[in-house]
């Protein structure tokens, strides 16, 4: 799988490149280092894969809306849609979920995050004194290790419950 580039790394052949203003903007908001920053992003790369692999797609037999479900709960033991052969769904066909674009997935992940922290702070400061601080809907984990371990996504979603009103 190939390292998430950064702005401190060259481009690869088929690598797109993150933009360098906002892992910048990334470090500045959480507090993180480059080196962090990259290492998160490379968590959720990561993540992203092992996620992917065991999501299957349900296609009704008759036409409508496609489902897109874990291989796991389709049969407890599955873990992807090659550990499902044999499995029949009535009414439905079951499908290995289409590849998706991991660095379009960090990409928006990255702006997902950066749109957060500025909509619920405004100044950098308070959003790297929240991302350096414990927080109860982390099991007492600061936001910035949350993000360390690449789940860039549960910060976006507990700033977003916040600024609702709804508390985490």
């Amino acid at each position: 799988m190939p390292a998430v580039v950064t702005k401190r790394e060259t481009t690869r052949s088929g690598v797109r490149k993150i933009r360098p203003t906002d892992l910048d903007a990334l470090s500045a908001m959480t507090g993180l280092t480059a080196e962090e920053v990259d290492a998160a992003l490379g968590n959720l790369q990561q993540r992203l894969v092992k996620s992917q692999r065991s999501l299957v797609q349900l296609e009704p037999l008759g036409g409508g809306a496609t489902m897109t479900v874990r291989a796991s709960s389709l049969r407890p033991a599955a873990r992807s849609y090659s550990s499902l052969q044999g499995v029949e769904v009535p009414g439905y066909r079951v499908r290995p979920m289409p590849a998706l674009d991991l660095h379009t997935q960090v990409d928006r992940a990255v702006k997902g995050a950066l749109s957060a922290l500025t909509s619920t702070f405004g100044e950098q400061e308070d959003a790297r004194t929240w991302m350096q601080t414990g927080n109860a809907a982390f099991a007492g984990k600061t936001p910035a290790s949350v993000l360390g371990d690449g789940q860039v996504n549960a910060i976006t979603t507990v700033l977003g419950a916040a600024r609702r009103g709804v508390a985490l």
